[in-house]
């Protein structure tokens, strides 16, 4: 649920590729914020980046992303795409096996949702998210892209010196072990519900 990818130009952006300048990296204890900073040279365009992810101790069921870019020099198509993925491996997993099963999944041009279990156990886990794009301030649509375990939300800016673009991601991550399984999903997308309106204040 923390994935957002960036392209300027059709060029995407990989810190083991394109090395960042002015790095920083902040974990608020006392809010419960981690934000990353830094600048980049991406798809010909100078690009200074900021990431924060808040998770809340009040509300343990929900989470905040936010991916802030502005451009230094430089101009053409920016993209960024809000990810809700199940295809996971585990580290210590061996040849690449799957502990988990895609029970349902689905979205639309606002967000997504994902439901799954484990194989041996039947541990149920939903997860929903709402995204949220803006250039400059202005409201920008979202495009669905459905994957194959999971959904993604596009936002295509225009971007030129000056521009800033706001990516604003909202999760509900529930577990069966604190919600009835039948019930699990319709709670999910009721909890994203409610984290959208609270949004960054929550923060």
């Amino acid at each position: 649920w923390t994935t957002i990818r960036l392209k300027a130009n059709g060029e995407e952006l990989d810190l083991a590729q394109q090395a960042p300048k002015e790095f920083r990296r902040e974990l608020d204890m006392k809010r419960g914020l981690l934000t990353r900073s830094f600048e980049v040279e991406l798809g010909g365009m100078h690009l200074s980046v900021k990431a924060q992810r808040f998770c809340s101790m009040a509300d343990v069921e929900t989470a905040f992303l936010r991916y802030s870019v502005d451009v230094l020099s430089g101009e053409g198509p920016i993209q960024m795409e809000a990810h809700l993925n199940a295809d996971v491996t585990n580290e210590d997993a061996n040849w690449e096996e799957r502990f988990w099963d895609l029970v349902h999944h689905g979205g639309d041009d606002h967000g997504g949702h994902v439901l799954v279990k484990t194989r041996k156990t039947g541990f149920h886990v939903a997860h929903a998210m709402r995204a949220s794009g803006w250039l400059d301030a202005r409201a920008q649509d979202g495009r669905a892209q459905p994957l194959e375990k999971g959904h993604a939300v596009a936002f295509d800016f225009a971007a030129e010196p000056g521009s800033r673009m706001v990516l604003d991601k909202s999760i509900a991550l529930l577990r069966g072990l604190d919600h009835p399984k039948e019930k699990l999903q319709d709670r999910t997308e009721t909890k994203v519900a409610e984290a959208v309106q609270k949004g960054w204040n929550a923060a």
